[in-house]
């Protein structure tokens, strides 16, 4: 994936997916961290933020992961699943996945976390 630079377009640094390819829904959290959907091979990818590592290629366990978030207190993310009708919670710390919740009646293509009020 290309890092850009907002206002002047220009581009400042690559990050590399590795194995998991087709990268889709981008999050990303002022505690550091980027999150990205690898919808080919079912991974939330979560990257240090300032150097762009790894941190963990999490297996969300269910079909077509396509766009993520990220809670607003950094610690759990969420792929939703568009061919399973399902979120995935995942631990931002450990990598482990926290279980899958069931969306009736739609594909989830589209996710935003916010405080719960």
């Amino acid at each position: 994936m290309a890092v850009h630079d907002v206002a002047s377009g220009a581009r400042l640094d690559t990050i590399s997916t590795g194995d998991c390819d087709r990268p889709h829904g981008v999050a990303t959290h002022a505690a550091g961290w980027l999150a990205v959907t690898s919808e080919s091979t079912q991974n939330l990818l979560l990257f240090d933020l300032e150097s762009f590592e790894l941190r963990h290629a999490v297996d969300v366990g269910a079909e077509i992961p396509h766009i993520c978030g990220i809670a607003p207190d950094g610690g759990t993310a969420y792929a939703a699943n568009i061919g399973s009708s399902s979120l995935t919670p995942i631990d931002m710390a450990s990598g482990r996945v926290l279980g899958q919740i069931p969306v009736m009646g739609c594909r989830p293509g589209s996710l935003r976390c916010r405080p719960a009020s």
